[in-house]
């Protein structure tokens, strides 16, 4: 039944079954006093209501599970009117009471409720994104008030001198009335839905307000049938009681409630009321001479220009200083690990571009088998052997910088000394040891070293590679370090066999371009095709860009295996989805004019249209950004859209991002797996960051279930990976499914 669910609704949020009777017979109260005329029933009632009010709001609040200070101010205002009302029907009973005392006592519970609403002010600037609405909304108050008195012949006279207390009192309720009014009328329009707290406040709020406002046209003879309408106003004032006790029992039942982020609406709040408050004493001290109305005291009006000056002056103090620790706050959560607290990837490129002057000794540091702890002793433990092995890594004396760069790889800098490089690492492993002690217990982290070292000042990429590779070859080799220049290090294919399959790739103009497919998150539509490079060899098979870029470059085949590329796609253009096209450019081509031009000119050659393609920058550790931005715009220009490849690895930094007008960022596999891992703060971060740059997101390597819904919860636009497609062979395009709803169920 509809009651039934409704009462369930109320429990679940906080108001047991026996305080929704008790606020059903509230209402009930409310709705005889309303009827009843005659005044010993009514002042009983009366009575008895305001008790119940007070043991209500007070019973709440014991039992609330956050007694936020807030409704303490409500419970306070609440009991100090319900005194002051108490008070009042004593007094027609006979009671020996000045009749001022309670309507003293009622002022101060109206000081508590304008309390109980600066407070709630603040709540909804933090809830809704709205920075400093609180100090905002009261300069266009006192702005509007001070223009109010000026545009007036005479008024602000006749409110000082004139009019009795009870009528100042009277005036300052309608201000507080119309203020709560247009509070509310603002709330409803900056969310979407509602709360079932918000619901039950916004209904408090405007009970009072509207009591306020029919008391005080009674007050100033603007309202006809005077005992009806009072008996409306106190029904309503009254009724705010049983709206009182539901607000303080009930917790945040979700409505269905959507954020909206409003740092738009801030701002444009932010500038009306600056803007209206330095003008409206101006404004009104024009009109008041243009209309001829007497002149006001001028250190009056001096005193109210200063007061407003000053809270201009200090709103946008605080806006600097606000805006100056979020971008600090954010700047901290992109370079940091939120686990272990050491640097991420993008702080360990930072410290190393501004610190480091020649190479040190890099390590790169990989605990065998980390899973397996993860499995035996769960989640929670195995953070804890991390954050353990990075605070050994801090503690020891030679380590420069420490940095977790994936769910159980560090990377540390080590002060190198030329005599005895493996020395060095040597005596690291051994102090570090196979044994750590987490919770008292003994247990096995075996630590497995990849070397770099360059007696030249290199790019941290060129040095981070290296010391990849050797990790990984330790690894393949099941040793315990290894150093990048050992013998160990050798090439997969013979440089010259590989020289032989590059030219020959080019002299026939061939290669087995393969492509994958760029999926929308939302709807799962196909967006985009990114082209990937591939070698045929008869006795390897098929090479993939790892094996064979580094050698193209070397020998500068790197520009003819692209124009290649360029020609497959024109070959092919009438079977390819009729989507975005990305292909990988180096970045020396677009920081050479001539092979700029030689680029953009293939396509109008070949009759492809540049607005169908997506140009992803490759990184290179010898061009600057400054040296692309040119390029870049050149290019996008011509009609090309511009993408980052592999942000968050690599040479990308915060200042290329910033220097480089992209369109589209995408973020490399290896911040989705450490996110997948537990660490979804520099991916959410990153995501986050690009966004509120305008700037397009794809998530690369996406493989699993998990890996979707994670990358659909942290915002992204795009997702790329295996789950939805492998590269797939140019001749096979035509099949791939235009939506991914054809692949997986989850679109």
């Amino acid at each position: 039944m509809p009651i039934e669910k409704l009462s369930n609704k109320l429990a679940q949020a906080g108001l047991p079954l026996f305080w929704q009777y008790f606020v059903a017979v509230h209402f009930l109260l409310n709705l005889v006093l309303f009827v009843v005329t005659e005044p010993f029933w009514a002042y009983l009632i009366t009575i008895i209501l305001k008790l119940l009010t007070v043991v209500g709001v007070v019973a709440g609040y014991v039992t609330h599970k956050r007694k936020a200070y807030p409704w303490l101010f409500l419970v306070i205002a609440v009991a100090v009117i319900a005194t002051s009302v108490i008070l009042q029907s004593f007094i027609h009973f006979g009671l020996s009471i000045n009749a001022e005392i309670p309507y003293w006592i009622e002022q101060a519970g109206i000081f508590f409720i304008i309390l109980f609403g600066i407070n709630i002010l603040l709540l909804f600037e933090i809830r809704n994104n709205l920075q400093g609405f609180t100090l905002d909304y009261t300069l266009l108050a006192l702005s509007l008030f001070s223009l109010v008195f000026l545009i007036s012949p005479d008024y602000l006279n006749t409110f000082l001198n004139e009019q009795t207390i009870f009528e100042q009192m009277s005036l300052l309720h309608l201000i507080v009335a119309a203020g709560v009014t247009s509070l509310v009328l603002l709330y409803i329009s900056l969310i979407i839905s509602f709360h079932l707290k918000d619901v039950v406040l916004t209904l408090l709020v405007l009970s009072v307000a509207i009591h306020f406002i029919i008391d005080s046209s009674i007050t100033f003879n603007l309202i006809e049938n005077t005992q009806f309408s009072q008996r409306f106003s106190l029904t309503l004032y009254h009724l705010a009681g049983s709206f009182a006790i539901i607000t303080i029992f009930v917790e945040n039942l979700d409505l269905k409630f959507v954020h909206r982020t409003t740092n738009k609406t801030s701002i444009f709040f932010l500038l009306v009321a600056s803007t209206f408050s330095l003008t409206a004493v101006p404004l009104g001290i024009i009109y008041r001479k243009v209309q001829g109305y007497p002149e006001i005291n001028g250190l009056l009006l001096a005193s109210v220009s200063l007061l407003l000056s000053l809270i201009v002056i200090f709103r946008f103090s605080f806006l600097i200083r606000n805006s100056n620790h979020q971008k600090k706050k954010l700047l901290n959560i992109a370079l940091k690990d939120d686990l272990t607290g050491s640097s991420n990837y993008l702080g360990f490129q930072e410290h190393y571009e501004l610190t480091v002057k020649r190479n040190p000794l890099l390590i790169m540091i990989n605990i065998e088998d980390f899973k397996s702890i993860n499995d035996l002793y769960g989640r929670q433990f195995g953070n804890k052997v991390l954050k353990s092995l990075a605070k050994r890594l801090q503690s020891q004396k030679n380590i420069t910088m420490v940095a977790r760069i994936n769910a159980d790889t560090f990377l540390i800098l080590l002060k190198a000394n030329t005599d005895n490089i493996k020395h060095q690492y040597i005596k690291l492993h051994n102090e570090l040891g196979v044994w750590d002690i987490i919770e008292k217990q003994r247990i096995a982290v075996p630590l497995t070293f990849g070397v770099s070292y360059n007696d030249q000042k290199i790019n941290v990429e060129t040095l981070f590679k290296q010391a990849e590779k050797a990790l990984y070859i330790a690894r393949q080799k099941r040793l315990s370090y290894i150093l990048f220049s050992d013998e160990h290090i050798t090439k997969e294919l013979h440089r010259q066999e590989l020289r032989g399959i590059l030219q020959q790739a080019i002299d026939y103009n061939y290669l087995p371009v393969h492509f994958q497919p760029i999926y929308d998150v939302e709807d799962g539509s196909l967006k985009a095709i990114e082209l990937l490079i591939r070698l045929q060899s008869k006795e390897h098979g098929l090479l993939l860009p790892g094996q064979f870029l580094e050698q193209a470059q070397s020998y500068g085949l790197l520009n003819s295996l692209t124009r290649v590329c360029i020609r497959m796609i024109a070959k092919n253009i009438d079977v390819l989805p009729k989507v975005t096209i990305n292909i990988n450019v180096p970045s020396f081509i677009l920081d050479n004019i001539i092979l700029l031009n030689e680029f953009i000119n293939s396509f109008n050659e070949l009759n492809l249209s540049t607005r169908r393609f997506c140009i992803e920058v490759m990184e290179d550790d010898k061009i600057p950004a400054e040296h692309l931005i040119d390029a870049v715009s050149r290019l996008k220009r011509e009609g090309f859209s511009i993408a980052m490849d592999d942000f968050g690895t690599g040479y990308s930094s915060l200042s290329r991002l910033s220097m480089i007008p992209f369109d589209t960022v995408k973020i490399d596999r290896s911040l989705l797996l450490a996110a997948s891992e537990g660490n979804k703060a520099i991916l959410e971060s990153a995501i986050r960051l690009i966004k509120r740059l305008g700037i397009g997101v794809v998530v690369e390597g996406v493989e699993t279930m998990e890996h979707l819904k994670l990358i659909r919860l942290l915002g992204a636009d795009s997702v790329q990976g295996f789950l939805l497609s492998k590269p797939i062979d140019i001749s096979k395009t035509t099949k791939l499914p235009l939506n991914a709803a054809n692949i997986i169920d989850a679109f």
